[in-house]
């Protein structure tokens, strides 16, 4: 999914095109560093019988990827994944930057984003904050929605691990350097340590800004640790 939100436009919608433009962007990711890598557990993890008492298996990662190209620069790109959450949710979140010198500044209903929720019930939408209808000059936040089963009824949407395994059969799909993103992230929390923040269940888990990992994450692991 990140490769496919990154990558340039391929020269045909043909596998081994889409492939390389992949390739080309995972070869542009910087080092990941220590900090930009949070991992967590959902508080009663450790209460499962099947679970030991000092597992340190993490239940929540967050992992920050910044690209190393001209049209991505600056960009951080969060991604996140992790089990008991608040919701069973997969999605993209496209943030726009804040307008300089904002006229409603202290209206502010929060950033405006390009969605695609990729499940459960695929669909894309644009989170908007516009003026509210009226003679006052407030603002209020708005959605311009396109829900796929809405608007195109009865049309078979395959689910997620179908495309997987076409992508896995196509020829050349999976070379060597598509690991070394995986490969870093493993590399690095040997380093820092196994987990742990403890989060509560049925919550967003551990947040993180956008310049970064949740500031003092990293340190709290540590001091958790030794």
């Amino acid at each position: 999914i990140f490769c496919l939100v990154a990558m340039e436009k391929p020269i045909s919608v043909r596998p081994e095109h889409i492939r390389d433009e992949k390739v080309k962007v995972l070869e542009s990711v910087l080092p990941i560093k220590d900090e930009d890598i949070v991992l967590g557990q959902y508080e009663g993890y450790r209460d499962d019988p099947t679970v030991p008492d000092n597992s340190n298996t993490p239940t929540f990662a967050s992992v920050i990827l910044r690209v190393h190209n001209e049209r991505w620069e600056g960009v951080p790109f969060i991604l996140k994944a992790g089990k008991a959450l608040e919701s069973r949710k997969a999605d993209i979140r496209i943030q726009f930057k804040d307008v300089p010198g904002d006229i409603f500044k202290c209206q502010k209903q929060g950033r405006n984003e390009f969605v695609i929720r990729l499940q459960p019930s695929e669909a894309m939408y644009m989170k908007l904050t516009v003026k509210q209808p009226g003679l006052e000059m407030s603002t209020v936040q708005s959605e311009l929605d396109l829900s796929y089963r809405q608007r195109y009824n009865g049309v078979t949407i395959p689910e997620a691990y179908e495309r997987l395994i076409l992508d896995t059969r196509s020829r050349g799909i999976l070379p060597g350097s598509w690991w070394s993103v995986p490969s870093q992230c493993l590399v690095a929390t040997g380093r820092v340590g196994a987990v742990q923040l403890r989060f509560p269940v049925a919550t967003a888990g551990i947040s993180v800004d956008r310049s970064g990992a949740d500031p003092g994450s990293i340190s709290r692991v540590r001091t958790a640790i030794s």
